[in-house]
């Protein structure tokens, strides 16, 4: 795990949902770790996504190492872009949920 991922997982996901969660009276442990959850789980799809598209480039397009670390940077540049971006969205779902509503 990069120190990007490591930084947003410890720092950024639990200041963005706690505050959030208090303001809305849920728990800002349960809603935190389904914020870390979200940023694996995406980062992992991006990753599983990735693997396919590199092994066909080297096998039919001869793709050297270099071409495959800048692959690999864009492909983590993607992850990040598209974890945060989950987050956001998981973020306006606890916004958008009144303080006294039952989960379903």
């Amino acid at each position: 795990m990069k120190f990007v991922d490591l930084a947003f997982l410890v720092i950024v996901i639990p200041w963005r949902l706690i505050p959030v969660a208090r303001s809305r009276k849920k728990n800002p442990v349960i809603w935190t770790l389904a914020g870390i959850g979200t940023w694996i789980g995406t980062s992992l799809i991006i990753a599983i996504a990735y693997a396919p598209i590199q092994s066909y480039g080297v096998f039919h397009f001869q793709w050297t190492v270099d071409t495959m670390r800048t692959g690999l940077f864009i492909a983590r540049v993607i992850g990040i872009l598209c974890s945060f971006a989950m987050v956001e969205l998981l973020r306006r779902r606890l916004i958008s949920r009144s303080p006294d509503e039952k989960p379903a």
